[in-house]
């Protein structure tokens, strides 16, 4: 039922019981039954015209200026975005290809419009020299490589070996062991005092001063040592040792030095047939490096990487997926490194 339609049912009941008052007024006992209901009804009328005069039309304009929601069902799928027009069409990669030498266009495997995938083989300039050169560089670089050849530098560096310890032998026995003791303790002595100098502050801290001081010590004591020893070996070692037919042979200083050459020349030849196994076998090498098996090998492998880049520059290769969007050349042409090919990534 409408508001007014309530209202007027309201009032008509109301006037009715307003013609039964006076009856009801004459009675003390049922003058309550008037004024109580009265007062109801009036305070009811009063809050339906408050609502429907007031507060009903305000939420009526509230709710109207309120956004209208619009629902929908959930579903999954694609969104897709497009839009019309006209403009210009450009690529999110491009790039100009020409190749890295000169020659003669001999291969030419695309055209414009051509879809290109990425490593496929676009151009390429005679290269028949350049082929022949890199088959003669990897075949070089396969027999340094080959499982003969690292037998061979293994059993070099085997060999070494042996000879450092031979001609190590030959220089103890014409020094003494204890010569060559000595000389080995005063070695390590010194290294030991010239890294505690390097470490320490300047000036030294307290700590610092005592490791440079015990190192000193050291070596003061290794070298008075090697002074004794030396005695002993003029009046002891070498009259036992070098006796030959009641004469005494004692080796000469020219000899302690040829032994103490050879014992070096022979550690640093186990050093580079090391290092030389170490690159057949891909260890690391130092920068300064050396050996004359180790440069050969390292030669080796700069002519094949120079014949590699050689051959590589007579080709076009595709840099990415992609379409030919300009080929400026024609088998036969002489080409070099202006760009005679356009690849671009739509």
């Amino acid at each position: 039922m409408t508001l007014p339609a309530r209202l007027s049912e309201m009032f008509a009941t109301l006037l009715s019981k307003i013609k039964e008052i006076p009856v009801l007024l004459k009675d003390p006992r049922k003058r309550w039954w008037v004024i109580v209901p009265g007062i109801l009804i009036l305070a009811a009328i009063g809050g339906l015209s408050y609502y429907g005069l007031v507060l009903s039309p305000a939420q009526q304009a509230a709710a109207a200026a309120q956004p209208v929601m619009q629902t929908a069902v959930v579903r999954r799928g694609n969104i897709t975005l497009s839009a019309s027009g006209t403009g210009t069409l450009v690529a999110a990669n491009q790039v100009n290809l020409g190749f890295g030498t000169s020659g003669q266009l001999i291969t030419l495997n695309v055209k414009v419009g051509d879809q290109v995938k990425h490593g496929q083989l676009l151009a390429a300039i005679d290269n028949i020299s350049m082929q022949s050169q890199l088959q003669q560089a990897q075949l070089t670089m396969a027999n340094l490589t080959s499982a003969v050849s690292l037998a061979t530098a293994q059993e070099a560096l085997a060999t070494a070996n042996k000879t450092v310890d031979s001609t190590l032998s030959q220089l103890i026995y014409l020094e003494s062991p204890r010569i060559y003791g000595d000389n080995q303790q005063i070695a390590a002595a010194q290294q030991a005092l010239d890294q505690a100098k390097s470490a320490a502050n300047n000036p030294p801290t307290s700590d610092q001063q005592k490791a440079i001081d015990a190192a000193a010590t050291k070596l003061t004591s290794d070298q008075h040592q090697l002074a004794g020893d030396q005695l002993w070996y003029t009046q002891a070692y070498v009259p036992n040792i070098f006796i030959t037919r009641g004469t005494v042979n004692a080796p000469t200083d020219s000899d302690i030095a040829t032994a103490q050459a050879a014992y070096q020349s022979a550690l640093a030849s186990v050093q580079e047939d090391q290092w030389y196994v170490d690159a057949l076998t891909g260890v690391a090498v130092p920068d300064n490096a050396t050996g004359i098996n180790l440069s050969t090998f390292e030669q080796a492998k700069l002519t094949l990487q120079s014949a590699q880049d050689t051959f590589n520059a007579t080709q076009l290769y595709a840099p990415f997926s992609g379409i030919v969007t300009t080929v400026s050349a024609q088998l036969g042409d002489s080409v070099g490194s202006t760009a005679i090919i356009t690849v671009a990534d739509m």
